[in-house]
C-alpha cells in the first residue's frame, strides 16, 4: 500500500518509517536511553507518541479537520490502540485520491513538528495543508512532464541519414582547477548512415569558456574530411 502510492520517494521511506514506529519520537527516545522531555513538542500537553504526533494533537487535529477526514480518525482511536494498525485501517477507509493527500499531510505533520523542534518555528494547521496539496500537484506535474510524447522531456534517438551523410554526436565537459585555470574535455564520435561508428576520438586542453564546442566542431570536421564525406551534421547530447 505504501510503495504504491504515487507520491514522491521520500514520502514514501517516510511512512515506512511511521508504519514501522522507528520514528525518533519522544517516547522511541526514551525507550532508547536518550535523554529528552517526553511531552509533545508541539502542543505541550500529552506525551510525545506515534498516536498523538499525527492524529490526536491538536494541531494534527485540525489537519485531518480540514480535509474532512477526522471522523474517521476518530472513530479508529475509539477502537484500535496499536499505531501501525491504525495507520493502515486508516488507509483502507480512503479512496486513492484520499491516501495521496493524507500521506503528503503525515509528511507536513512531522515537517512541522521537526521545525518547532530545531527552530522554535510554529507552523499553522491551514499551512500544512495547503502545503501538502502544493506539494502533490507539483510532483504529479512534474511526472506528467517527464512522460514521453508529453510536456519537455526529450529522448534521444539515432535518427538515420541517407549515404554517404554521417551523424556526429559531440560532448564536452568544462573543469575550474584551484589555480585556476579553465579547462575541457570533449569527445565526438561519427556513425555513417547504417549507424556503424566509423570514428571516435576524445582529447582535452585550456581553452576559454566560450571554445570548448567549437572546439568540437572543429574535430568534427577534420574528422569528417578524414572520411571523404561530403555532409555531417552535428547533434548535442
Amino acid at each position: 500500500m505504501i510503495w504504491k502510492q504515487r507520491i514522491p520517494h521520500k514520502v514514501r521511506y517516510f511512512l515506512w518509517r511511521l508504519a514501522h514506529t522507528c520514528l525518533p519520537i519522544g517516547t522511541n527516545l526514551i525507550q532508547k536511553g536518550v535523554p529528552c522531555p517526553d511531552v509533545c513538542v508541539t502542543c505541550d500537553i500529552m506525551g510525545e507518541t506515534h498516536i498523538h504526533t499525527f492524529f490526536i494533537c491538536p494541531k494534527a487535529s485540525s489537519c485531518w479537520e480540514l480535509v474532512q477526514l477526522d471522523k474517521i480518525i476518530t472513530d479508529l482511536i475509539h477502537n484500535i490502540n496499536d499505531f501501525s494498525m491504525l495507520l493502515f485501517d486508516f488507509y483502507n477507509r480512503l479512496s486513492v485520491q484520499q491516501q495521496s493527500l493524507a500521506s503528503m499531510i503525515l509528511w507536513g505533520i512531522w515537517k512541522g513538528h521537526n521545525s518547532k523542534l530545531w527552530e522554535g518555528s510554529d507552523t499553522l494547521p491551514s499551512i500544512i495543508v495547503q502545503r501538502a496539496k502544493d506539494s502533490l500537484n507539483e510532483w504529479r506535474c512534474m511526472q506528467r512532464a517527464r512522460q514521453p510524447g508529453q510536456g519537455t522531456y526529450l529522448e534521444a534517438k539515432w535518427l538515420k541519414r541517407l549515404p554517404p551523410a554521417v551523424k556526429c554526436n559531440v560532448d564536452c565537459a568544462l573543469f575550474i582547477t584551484i589555480i585556476p585555470l579553465l579547462f575541457t574535455g570533449y569527445g565526438l564520435c561519427i556513425r555513417d548512415s547504417s549507424g556503424q561508428l566509423v570514428l571516435g576520438m576524445s582529447d582535452y586542453a585550456s581553452l576559454s569558456s566560450s571554445q570548448p564546442e567549437a572546439k568540437a566542431r572543429i574535430g568534427a570536421v577534420r574528422s569528417n574530411k578524414a572520411c571523404y564525406c561530403t555532409w555531417f551534421s552535428i547533434c548535442y547530447i
